[in-house]
């Protein structure tokens, strides 16, 4: 219900990216709008196939996420990981969450963030997972 109540004003803004930040990075991939753009969608398929990542600066090698963000950014985004320590090294910083934060949020500014109170996004952690038992070595 709550990213319901934001689609027209997404819809309206320059923005290309709705997302949620959690505590590793500014773009939670685990629920998001996008609206479809080739030319964006050709820039993470090139930094992609630069096969360049390191916890410092990114993939496709950007540069450090401070050297990217704009002030009002690292304000925003204070509370993640990638701000915090200023790294890549977050969950999914190599993958999906890297790859949204560095197209839309680093390179286009074309992100827009969602943080709704009584909206949570849950999130199943290693052995917590409510499918998996008990590990054992018996």
């Amino acid at each position: 219900e709550a990213w319901f109540a934001g689609l027209a004003r997404f819809r309206a803004s320059s923005a290309k990216l709705l997302a949620t930040p959690d505590g590793e990075s500014p773009v939670n991939t685990g629920l998001f709008w996008v609206k479809p753009d080739m030319a964006l969608f050709e820039l993470g398929k090139r930094l992609f196939k630069t096969v360049k990542y390191n916890i410092t600066h990114g993939i496709g090698l950007v540069g450090r996420p401070s050297e990217l963000m704009t002030e009002s950014a690292r304000a925003l985004y204070k509370d993640t990981r990638m701000v915090r320590q200023n790294t890549y090294d977050f969950t999914g910083g190599a993958s999906d969450q890297g790859i949204f934060t560095i197209v839309f949020s680093l390179l286009n500014k074309s992100l827009e963030s969602t943080r709704i109170s009584f909206y949570k996004m849950h999130h199943f952690w290693a052995s917590a997972k409510p499918w998996v038992r008990t590990p054992s070595c018996l």
